[in-house]
């Protein structure tokens, strides 16, 4: 990552947090046509999200020491 502030990559840690927080939350509702789709698609931008919150965290903790 370049160039992007401590600030920034903690905004951004925060909102991917936000995120999960939210996928978390969300009860699927099996009678919704299509809902196993969407189901589908939130276990993968969970995934993602819970690997790049990860990635920023190291790169804040590098910075810090």
């Amino acid at each position: 990552m370049s160039m992007v502030s401590a600030t920034t990559l903690a905004e951004i840690a925060t909102q991917l947090q936000e995120l999960i927080a939210a996928i978390d939350r969300r009860v699927p509702q099996s009678q919704r046509t299509g809902d196993a789709a969407i189901t589908n698609v939130a276990v993968r931008l969970r995934s993602e999200a819970v690997k790049r919150l990860r990635e920023i965290e190291h790169e804040i903790a590098t910075r810090e020491s």
